[in-house]
């Protein structure tokens, strides 16, 4: 876990930081993405998966939506941008 948070911080000075995207899975496959995105979470990547059941109808980047009351599993990961001079 330390390497993992090391990493992250190497990763922030390293590029811009341009925001979140979510990845959501429904019972064990990949349905889709949303770009830029609230962070809502503090452990980033795989080790931040977490489940949910959605409140609302989902629209993905893929357009396909995901029904309300529907238990996913999410993973958030960072957007970067430019590497800083």
């Amino acid at each position: 876990m330390q390497f993992h948070v090391s990493l992250m911080k190497n990763i922030k000075n390293m590029f811009e930081h341009l925001g979140y995207f979510k990845e959501y899975w429904v019972n064990g496959k990949f349905i889709g993405c949303v770009n830029y995105c609230d962070k809502d979470r503090e452990t980033i990547g795989y080790n931040g998966k977490q489940k949910e059941t959605t409140i609302e109808c989902i629209t993905l980047a893929n357009n396909r939506k995901i029904k309300a009351n529907t238990e996913v599993e999410t993973v958030l990961y960072v957007i970067c941008g430019r590497l800083k001079k």
